[in-house]
């Protein structure tokens, strides 16, 4: 299966965001806090924030982003079912502290399992 993040898959409406955090469910892992809501789209789409209250620089920023999209896009298939409802979810970085590429990864995997058991 292809492991990619296309733009069809971007949380972008600005209605659907704040409803996703109004509404949305909440789990946390550290580092991150992860809202899901079911749409009625065909695809899941996905919101990935860092606040800048948390990281001040826009690089660290900006690095946290694509290590959670990397995490996102490879474990994306194991555990978000195309035939079953489509969802969205955000997925909010909680941590004062840059933390390193795995723990990003364990945390996107134990959060897409918690969707997948739902």
């Amino acid at each position: 299966m292809k492991q990619s993040f296309p733009k069809s898959e971007k949380l972008c409406s600005q209605i659907a965001i704040s409803h996703t955090f109004k509404k949305g469910d909440k789990y946390f892992k550290y580092p991150f806090r992860m809202y899901v809501v079911p749409n009625n789209s065909e695809t899941t789409k996905v919101l990935i924030s860092v606040p800048k209250k948390m990281q001040k620089l826009a690089v660290s920023r900006n690095r946290l982003k694509r290590l959670t999209r990397e995490a996102y896009r490879l474990h994306k298939n194991s555990y978000i079912n195309s035939e079953k409802q489509s969802c969205n979810i955000a997925f909010v970085y909680l941590s004062k502290e840059i933390v390193n590429s795995e723990i990003i990864h364990q945390s996107i995997e134990f959060l897409l399992k918690k969707i997948k058991t739902e």
